[in-house]
């Protein structure tokens, strides 16, 4: 298991995201429920156990992640776009959906719900030009998700995963093709590491 990932926990996500935008990197995000979240957390996602946790067919042989919204196909990398709000509740939506499928008993639906609504929404940390070679559009989200039939390994996952891959190339590289990206990114690194200080990287 990554233990760098669980102690990740008291950092912003301002700064995972910020440096992400700084060296190029997307966050593709995943919510699920508690147990689902420890067994990727651990040995990586296995599209063979799509929709195993929901029972949803048409999911089966795939897994799913959000796009990062700062990099539409409709958008350049260079604009600030709005938030939309499947980015900020989608994740939690699937990981109270998720929980819900994990079982028949009703009391045991509730306990898991509110146990899995406040686990971490899982982020994978993928350079923009290679997701083309393993991820396609998800038909079921309208442009909105990625899918893709490779396995995922865990250490690609959140900050732990963003600084085993980053090169001093992807920041130069950032610098010079996608400067107002980098400066935004910085922005939200600078914020992140003040969230974090005060001890608010819990919940920002």
């Amino acid at each position: 298991m990554s233990r760098l990932s669980i102690l990740e926990a008291p950092i912003s996500s301002f700064v995972t995201g910020g440096l992400a935008h700084m060296s190029g990197f997307e966050l593709l995000k995943h919510g699920t429920n508690t147990g689902n979240y420890w067994s990727i957390l651990s040995t990586g996602a296995d599209p063979s156990l799509g929709g195993s946790s929901t029972g949803v067919e048409r999911c089966a042989g795939y897994f799913h992640v959000l796009k990062d919204h700062n990099r539409h196909d409709e958008a350049t990398m260079d604009e600030l776009p709005i938030i939309p709000l499947h980015e900020l509740f989608g994740p939690t939506i699937f990981k109270g959906f998720s929980a819900l499928s994990a079982t028949d008993n009703i009391v045991l639906k509730v306990i898991y719900f509110a146990i899995s609504i406040f686990t971490p929404t899982l982020n994978f940390m993928y350079r923009t030009s290679e997701i083309p070679a393993i991820f396609e559009n998800d038909p079921d989200f309208q442009g909105r998700a990625w899918r893709t039939r490779e396995a995922l390994p865990h250490d690609r996952i959140g900050l732990y995963g963003l600084l085993s891959h980053v090169t001093v190339t992807d920041l130069t590289s950032q610098i010079s093709d996608h400067p107002l990206t980098f400066l935004r990114g910085l922005v939200e690194t600078i914020t992140g590491i003040y969230l974090t200080s005060t001890g608010l990287g819990f919940i920002l």
